[in-house]
């Protein structure tokens, strides 16, 4: 995960609300899940925008919002860019299925 997170807190331990401990002594392994959960100690590295889309066009789009709101301007780049590799990837499949479909007609 560390190459796709920054840590805001190095060396820190929060203490999340439900009892959850966060050690940020390291990139915790689960920081994928804690962004998307709004966890705000955590920035995204460039290389982030693959990781991200595995996420549905909707929740690429709310954390966009959220990371908006906080003025996190890198993190909206790169969840734009992750956005934007969603976007094409789906199209792409799509003229494929196309493609294929009307081969075998």
């Amino acid at each position: 995960m560390e190459k796709f997170f920054n840590n805001l807190l190095p060396g820190a331990v929060i203490h999340r609300p439900g009892g959850e401990i966060v050690d940020l002594r390291s990139i915790p392994s689960h920081s994928f899940d804690l962004y998307c959960d709004g966890f705000k100690h955590l920035t995204l590295k460039p290389a982030a925008e693959e990781l991200f889309t595995r996420l549905s066009k909707e929740k690429l789009q709310e954390l966009i919002d959220r990371k908006k709101l906080e003025k996190q301007t890198e993190d909206v780049k790169i969840l734009k860019k992750a956005l934007k590799l969603k976007t094409s990837k789906t199209s792409e499949g799509n003229s494929k299925k196309q493609q294929k479909d009307s081969e075998s007609k």
